[in-house]
């Protein structure tokens, strides 16, 4: 469980890099004001997917006042979406479109596989994905569709899943709290 409480920090930190320079005093704001504008936020959340890859067809960033979104597009034909908020407790919304009906109806052990083979793929572009897959993991067992599970103290995830005709939509919830 160690193992996958660093992971998360590491996660979070990778995922918003710091613009805080040594000695520079940051602006005191209320709980309620980090947690609906990125732009009060200690730390600037940056597009995940930044170098050029092969397995990337398209990708986009925009930051808007309460959120950043990222899409992008891989050569499998899977495109990703990636809603991300909140300073202290980074709140992460994925949905993965996956060009395929899948008729799996309540087994969350198998939407959870293959979330986490989603993370693994992502992760041969950028490593740090490997620690969502091995966090989607530690969950596998006690995982429920629609409901959050708490992996850590500072990490919870809520898997849910969706057809609508030849795609099936995943979508995985995560709060990173740092």
């Amino acid at each position: 469980m160690k193992y996958i409480a660093i992971i998360g920090l590491a996660l979070l930190t990778w995922s918003c890099g710091s613009n805080t320079q040594k000695g520079e005093e940051q602006p005191q704001y209320t709980d309620a004001e980090m947690e609906s504008d990125l732009s009060k936020c200690v730390n600037d959340v940056q597009a995940i997917f930044q170098d050029t890859s092969y397995l990337i067809r398209d990708k986009s960033f925009e930051i808007v006042s309460s959120h950043a979104i990222e899409k992008a597009t891989f050569e499998t034909g899977m495109s990703m979406e990636l809603h991300q908020s909140g300073c202290k407790i980074l709140k992460q919304r994925y949905q993965f479109n996956i060009p395929i009906a899948i008729d799996e109806k309540e087994n969350a052990s198998f939407w959870v596989k293959l979330v986490a083979s989603q993370f693994k793929y992502m992760s041969r572009i950028v490593p740090q994905f490997e620690g969502y897959q091995n966090l989607v993991l530690a969950g596998e067992e006690t995982a429920q569709l629609g409901e959050t599970l708490q992996i850590t103290n500072d990490a919870t995830y809520k898997i849910d899943r969706f057809v609508q005709g030849d795609e099936t939509i995943l979508v995985v919830e995560f709060e990173l709290e740092s």
